[in-house]
């Protein structure tokens, strides 16, 4: 049976809590060993009834030869557990991030990520710790820094008109791979002015992103001229 160890970096409003758990006993000799980073995208905040994302940094493997893949556990509205299994499977020569999307329901109970077999056994399991917005309050994440944002532009820009929360990151690899990761986000704001940062998406972030625009999502450039050579080809 694999054994394999995950190194947790959970970001929630600015707070960063990393550790390392041992998902099973430890791996003798014989037995392979992989790291897995895991982020929860976009400021570590879900909300009740939409999707979110977990992004799994998958570019440290020692050798195997064993396959092994993952699934959300969450909990729906009613207080079920639902799995959303990851359908690529993480082989030991492979490298580059997986994501994997969900929804938790209002109840604050903690999600999972399984390690599952070839013979869909669970070969082991980690809590992550995400705050759960209500589905009513509306949430702002600011790529780039957070402090750009003082009360005197949060009155002016109304988001003080009602419940909100606004969290922040700077990792380009935390931008989601599917639209889904931008479905509790109400509003998307980019303060950076380092255009090469925002170049670095890979074409299928570039398509999430712009595929959240073009279903109605707010994006708020506040990168000056360059800003329009996020979008500006394709």
């Amino acid at each position: 049976m694999l054994r394999f160890f995950l190194a947790v970096s959970s970001i929630a409003a600015g707070l960063a809590v990393a550790s390392t758990i041992g998902l099973a006993q430890e791996p003798t000799d014989s037995e392979a060993s992989k790291s897995l980073v895991l982020r929860t995208g976009l400021g570590g905040t879900a909300k009740a009834g939409r999707w979110f994302g977990v992004r799994v940094d998958a570019a440290v493997f020692e050798s195997t030869g064993s396959e092994d893949s993952l699934e959300l556990v969450c909990q729906d509205g009613d207080g079920l557990i639902v799995r959303y299994p990851q359908t690529k499977s993480l082989s030991a020569d492979q490298s580059g991030d997986l994501w994997l999307y969900g929804k938790q329901g209002p109840v604050r109970e903690e999600m999972q990520l399984n390690s599952v077999g070839a013979n869909e056994e669970t070969l082991g399991a980690i809590p992550l710790t995400y705050n759960v917005l209500p589905s009513t309050d509306r949430l702002y994440v600011v790529f780039g820094k957070l402090r750009d944002f003082d009360d005197n532009w949060l009155r002016r820009s109304g988001l003080k008109r009602e419940p909100f929360s606004v969290v922040s990151f700077e990792n380009v690899a935390d931008f989601p791979d599917h639209w889904l990761g931008y479905d509790a986000v109400d509003t998307f704001i980019v303060t950076t002015g380092n255009v090469a940062a925002l170049q670095q998406l890979t074409d299928r972030q570039h398509a999430a992103l712009r595929h959240w625009v073009e279903m109605g999502g707010r994006l708020i450039l506040s990168v000056g001229e360059s800003g329009s050579e996020l979008f500006g080809q394709g």
